[in-house]
């Protein structure tokens, strides 16, 4: 698939396209669902890459054709799930440049599930810590501190050790 045809697949589902996938081959798509696409890549800084294949991109290019392939869905939020994972620190810094230029721009929420915590640290503005199906920490970066991180990861903390905010806070399975 070119990347502007892997942007269209993803509204597959909300055009009631006639033959499905099939249809997107045979570029059933409207003139104004391929501008929305272009105007997605375009967003996310790829839109000169339109019409290679998908495949033949770098790691960070195809984050951002999968970023603007929601985008041309039209959500009202922006899940991300590990969009740095396999990324190296320069693509990483871009795509998260890209979430928070979304946030920002669009007034949309952007939710991440992320296991860096200093990215996290550095581009959110709620983080909700998770251990073992509960939620340890939900507040602002600045207030995710040393202990608060080793309760996260470390497992060696004891309750005795967290601040009263988290015990406040925290969800029992």
């Amino acid at each position: 698939l070119t990347v502007l045809d892997n942007v269209l697949a993803g509204r597959l589902s909300a055009t009631g396209m006639p033959f499905g996938f099939l249809g997107s081959h045979l570029r059933l798509f409207s003139r104004d669902e391929r501008e929305q696409a272009f105007a997605a890549l375009c967003q996310v800084g790829v839109g000169e890459k339109a019409f290679q294949r998908a495949s033949d991109l770098s790691g960070g290019q195809q984050q951002r054709v999968a970023i603007a392939r929601v985008l041309a869905q039209g959500p009202d939020v922006l899940l991300a799930d590990e969009p740095i994972a396999s990324l190296d620190p320069r693509s990483a810094t871009i795509v998260m440049d890209l979430l928070r230029e979304i946030r920002e721009s669009r007034g949309m929420p952007v939710v991440v599930n992320l296991h860096q915590v200093d990215v996290a640290k550095r581009y959110a503005t709620r983080i909700v810590g998770m251990r073992e199906v509960r939620v340890v920490f939900d507040g602002p970066p600045g207030d995710l501190d040393p202990v608060m991180e080793r309760a996260l990861y470390d497992g060696e903390t004891s309750e005795s050790d967290l601040p009263v905010i988290l015990k406040e806070r925290a969800c029992v399975s």
